[in-house]
């Protein structure tokens, strides 16, 4: 029998025309994406005049434009929706603030379900990069949600959000961006065991700090990120080919599930057991 991961994984391979067609069946998918749902805020500052404060006396900086746009697991949904996948839903959480509030409207305007977004009552604040623009070159970032810390209460609706999803869901896509986001080890513990509970739906792990705390899932991590896994991380930041197919290769075999190594410019490094592409 065919199974999700036939077509998602091994069937962009196999013959001329077979993304097509592994695209169109993708779109008829089910897809849940748990993670750090962050908001990327862009503030445009006019630096051609300022007035100075009167409580400070500091110069003030005026904003002279902003935007908003979906980060972290919100990008990936956002991938999702622009590829045609039929059903896209959200679980995560927002704070009660500005943030979050945009977060899920730009969530909902592209058609993804949100009922298993949560907004917390308990002290969370929306992960949020603020980037200060002067012309087209970027100040220094500002971080939100960066000290945020999970309760148990949290951790048991997530959970419990995440297990009725896989139920009815063709794959699973797991995202941690945030180190002190929604998957500390703790939570990554109750999603192995959603994992195990749910042998039938494809999990595909994102995971940028503790990828290879998850078990049997498809990985996807950038070459860095692998060398960093395996303490072999660089001063220059140059990963070479033949290490990535090494620790795509590692990756595999440690989940008995294909693993996928980025590049950037250079590409993608797919393997499956002994098999590199």
């Amino acid at each position: 029998m065919e199974t999700f991961t036939d077509v998602a994984v091994a069937g962009a391979f196999s013959t001329p025309g077979a993304l097509d067609a592994t695209l169109r069946r993708i779109r008829k998918s089910r897809i849940a994406v748990f993670g750090d749902f962050c908001l990327d805020a862009y503030w445009h500052i006019d630096s051609s005049e300022s007035d100075a404060s009167v409580e400070t006396g500091l110069a003030v900086r005026r904003v002279k434009a902003q935007r908003y746009s979906l980060g972290g697991a919100g990008n990936i949904v956002a991938n999702l929706i622009a590829l045609g996948v039929q059903e896209v839903r959200a679980i995560g959480i927002v704070g009660p603030d500005f943030f979050g509030g945009e977060l899920l409207r730009l969530l909902r305007d592209i058609g993804v379900d949100v009922h298993s977004m949560f907004v917390a009552s308990e002290p969370w604040d929306t992960m949020v990069y603020g980037k200060p623009y002067r012309g087209a070159s970027e100040d220094h970032r500002l971080d939100f949600g960066t000290f945020n810390k999970l309760g148990n209460s949290l951790i048991a609706t997530l959970l419990e959000m995440l297990n009725r999803a896989a139920a009815k869901s063709t794959a699973v896509i797991i995202n941690q961006q945030i180190f002190s986001g929604i998957l500390a080890p703790d939570v990554v513990a109750g999603v192995n065991k959603a994992i195990a509970d749910h042998p039938e739906t494809l999990f595909l792990v994102d995971s940028r700090h503790r990828p290879l705390l998850f078990r049997r899932g498809i990985v996807k991590l950038n070459a860095c990120e692998a060398a960093e896994q395996f303490g072999m991380g660089t001063s220059s930041g140059f990963i070479s080919s033949s290490q990535a197919k090494t620790f795509a290769c590692r990756i595999s075999k440690t989940m008995g599930l294909p693993a996928f190594v980025t590049r950037g410019r250079a590409g993608i490094i797919f393997a499956d057991g002994t098999c590199v592409y």
